[in-house]
């Protein structure tokens, strides 16, 4: 089976959640980032300390034009609010996880130039974009 390359707009805790769960799965290639209102340098520190989900223990090591690796696996770190100028593609996500709220409907969901997007959160033109619940 190929491993899927995905991408994670937003980094709140949603997003966190779901880095915490995919990091682990050996299916899932975490390509790229856009963390918005996190320090690269606060990265480490704000994954391993949650009030809720507890202390993880993951190293991250800052790298050359704004990469991390954690868990050997090589992640761009994107902190961009206009998703025109965030090269997913670049970075080969497929998969782009919507977590930041900002991009629910279809029109500004396209803006992200990628093949697949996955919103965390129910769309507003519910009419254009299909909702589906697992």
């Amino acid at each position: 089976m190929k491993n899927i390359n995905i991408g994670i707009n937003g980094f709140g805790r949603i997003g966190k959640c779901i880095f915490l769960q995919l990091i682990k799965n050996n299916c899932v290639n975490i390509r790229a980032i856009n963390i918005n209102n996190l320090s690269i340098n606060n990265f480490q520190e704000y994954i391993n300390n949650d009030s809720i989900h507890y202390t993880q223990h993951y190293r991250v090591d800052i790298l050359e034009n704004n990469y991390i690796e954690i868990n050997k696996k090589k992640i761009k770190i994107f902190n961009e609010k206009n998703p025109e100028k965030l090269t997913w593609k670049q970075e080969n996500v497929e998969y782009l996880l919507e977590t930041s709220g900002a991009f629910l409907t279809t029109e500004k969901a396209k803006l992200h130039d990628v093949d697949y997007l996955i919103m965390s959160a129910p769309p507003k033109d519910i009419n254009i974009t299909p909702i589906y619940c697992y």
